[in-house]
């Protein structure tokens, strides 16, 4: 019997949750630390001096920063 390779489909990116944090995958790094820092540097009320398009991609990166932290943390 053949193994037979199906991929999923619709699928544009895979999401690197550690590379979001910027953590590397067998380390012993706290996860919440990196959280906490990460989400200082990008929460919305701490770029309210920056451009529209700095306030944008600030508050993308912190959501990302968030739904890391909540996958990695379980």
């Amino acid at each position: 019997m053949k193994f037979k390779w199906n991929p999923v489909k619709n699928i544009d990116f895979i999401i690197d949750y550690y590379f979001i944090l910027e953590l590397e995958r067998f380390s012993n790094d706290d996860p919440k630390k990196q959280f906490h820092k990460l989400s200082k540097q990008n929460h919305p009320d701490t770029v309210q001096t920056a451009s529209d398009d700095i306030k944008k991609l600030a508050n993308k990166k912190f959501l990302l920063v968030k739904e890391a932290y909540s996958i990695l943390s379980k």
